[in-house]
């Protein structure tokens, strides 16, 4: 565990000291980006949260029909059930497990689709805003932008947060 630390230490203390050199005759900025923040509080990610959430409510929607129909199917068997033959109880008792091992596969199979759903958008989200932040690095010629919360990051003054500046350049090109 020391070595991994003191191994990140040791790299960023050559990226940094790689980076002196090079920048001797220029403004050495850094700044950091709270990325979950960003996402969270830019306009397409509150828009993106809204959306996911009606496919979630939608999928759970159709979840609860099929679970309402299961439940109907084994209220319905437990009252016929003393006057039904035993084949015809076997019959219904395989119908019903069948039922419901469809809505437990439903189940899986659609939390899986919104795990992969919910994926897809942030990673299309993080991705144009990996291009916000390298445009506003070019454009207000920073030298280095963390992520805060990194590995590489254990401490920063607020001072360079650029978090809110993302947000709202992130904002305006989504306009």
């Amino acid at each position: 565990m020391l070595r991994s630390i003191s191994g990140g230490i040791v790299t960023c203390a050559l990226l940094v000291g790689g980076l002196l050199p090079q920048t001797a005759n220029a403004e050495f900025r850094v700044a950091f980006v709270d990325m979950q923040r960003a996402l969270q509080s830019s306009e397409a990610g509150r828009d993106a949260q809204k959306q996911y959430e009606t496919e979630v409510k939608k999928s759970q929607g159709k979840i609860d029909e099929k679970k309402s129909e299961f439940e109907r199917l084994q209220k319905n068997y437990t009252k016929q059930k003393e006057s039904l033959s035993e084949k015809a109880k076997q019959d219904k008792e395989e119908e019903l497990m069948g039922v419901e091992k469809e809505l437990k596969r439903s189940f899986q199979d659609t939390q899986d689709t919104l795990r992969r759903r919910n994926a897809q958008i942030v990673g299309e989200l993080v991705e144009q805003l990996r291009k916000v932040v390298d445009q506003l690095g070019q454009e207000e010629g920073y030298t280095l932008i963390l992520e805060k919360g990194g590995p590489a990051l254990l401490y920063a003054d607020t001072k360079i947060d650029i978090t809110d500046e993302v947000i709202r350049k992130f904002n305006d090109v989504k306009k």
